[in-house]
């Protein structure tokens, strides 16, 4: 596996407060680096779950 940063894809134009996010299909895991003065967790959540996603 690639180290976060190699794999990371960066975000921070279009969603305030995330600086990268990580996607693992086999794993069904997604990994993201945020700013937590910018960006609330239950935001990225809510976020990820209104594009039909389902998060544990």
């Amino acid at each position: 596996m690639q180290p976060l940063r190699e794999q990371c894809k960066e975000i921070s134009s279009v969603f305030n407060g995330v600086d990268c996010v990580a996607v693992d299909l086999k794993e069904k895991r997604v990994t993201v680096v945020y700013d937590l003065e910018k960006v609330s967790l239950q935001t990225i959540k809510d976020t990820i779950e209104d594009q039909g996603y389902d998060v544990k």
